[in-house]
């Protein structure tokens, strides 16, 4: 008896200019579990960045009762998991959150400052918020991305038994590409994004910052940026190098002894965190930061304080003892899987009830 899914997601997570995107490793990351597990799934791509009316028809037409489950990527519609509860209503309905919205889109506003601007993400913050509860009401299950957001966010707007934390992990198909060099030199590198916003604005300004803070001991480390680079960053000069966009991030890990992002802000998880320590690259972040990251991932973070002069310095410091040993990837990667078998064994046992004929 084998099991159907059904695995939902926006068409911009298709763009081949995304693929280093947060997101689309997630979601690749269920396409390598179902694969691994021989899990026959189809794919309902939603046209735009909410459930359209051409969405609505196509998923009439198309989507069929012979689903098991279906995982939507992201709380972006609630009315779609009402429809799927019609058309296939004996599926799990699962519902993987990316972010605790109305937390995240907080931070964006206060990354932002006083502005238009951050009234318009503290607006999306309420909207968002109350997408979060409709689908947490309306799914069987939420797949928090992080162990904080599940302790601390979902199981106050659902009931605790709905949570499942399914925690990141980097597809197989990412972890070939991100091989490391076995001389290392004193490089810091700060890894931004082809589309700025204002969580990744905030940690370059202080990495800029960081690093003019630093004296002559550290002439011999080198600092690189890479990104769009916001505006204020015109006129830069040494020792940070900016290299702008570049379509293998991956490059400037291999031989970098440390990777600093240093925001307090943002939630869910960030991938360029397990990335960095597959390259055996330290992880200098905020300590608000390092206390939401899974215990796995803790070993290869050195923590700091924004605002204590010299924190810095000394995290570079540091990065310069030996590397931890271990594999934290696999470690993640080993926990979703184990609970995603869990969810599909339920899946599987009420495919099998509904199968056997009813009592005389």
């Amino acid at each position: 008896m084998t099991l159907r899914v059904l695995h939902i997601y926006k068409k911009e997570y298709r763009n081949t200019q995304q693929y280093y995107l947060g997101s689309v490793k997630d979601i690749r990351s269920r396409t390598e579990y179902f694969h691994e597990r021989g899990i026959v799934h189809e794919e309902f791509i939603i046209s735009g960045k909410f459930f359209s009316p051409f969405d609505f028809e196509r998923a009439s037409s198309q989507i069929k009762d012979h689903y098991d489950a279906v995982i939507m990527e992201m709380t972006f519609s609630p009315y779609l998991l009402r429809i799927l509860r019609k058309i296939t209503p004996n599926a799990i309905l699962m519902v993987r959150s990316h972010n605790a919205e109305l937390f995240h889109r907080i931070h964006w506003a206060l990354a932002q400052g006083a502005s238009p601007t951050a009234l318009r993400f503290l607006f999306q913050a309420i909207k968002n918020f109350v997408l979060d509860i409709f689908c947490a009401k309306l799914s069987d299950f939420i797949l928090s991305i992080s162990p904080w957001e599940a302790d601390r966010y979902w199981k106050r707007i659902a009931s605790p038994g709905k949570v499942k934390y399914v925690p990141f992990f980097l597809p197989n198909s990412y972890v070939k590409e991100l091989r490391h060099d076995d001389k290392k030199r004193k490089l810091c590198v700060h890894l931004g994004s082809g589309l700025n916003n204002p969580l990744i604005a905030d940690a370059t300004k202080n990495f800029l910052s960081a690093v003019k803070s630093l004296d002559s001991d550290f002439a011999d480390w080198e600092f690189m940026a890479t990104g769009a680079a916001p505006p204020y960053v015109a006129g830069v000069s040494a020792p940070i190098q900016w290299i702008g966009v570049i379509p293998d991030p991956y490059r400037v890990l291999r031989s970098a002894k440390a990777m600093a992002l240093l925001s307090d802000y943002g939630m869910g998880v960030k991938t360029k965190i397990v990335e960095a320590a597959l390259a055996r690259c330290f992880i200098i972040l905020p300590k608000i930061l390092y206390n939401r990251q899974p215990d796995e991932i803790r070993p290869y973070c050195i923590p700091i304080d924004l605002k204590c002069k010299g924190y810095f310095a000394k995290a570079l410091v540091r990065s310069c003892i030996e590397f931890p040993a271990g594999d934290p990837n696999l470690l993640l990667r080993r926990k979703a899987f184990a609970v995603l078998d869990n969810v599909m064994g339920m899946a599987y046992k009420r495919k099998k009830r509904a199968s056997e004929p009813a009592a005389a």
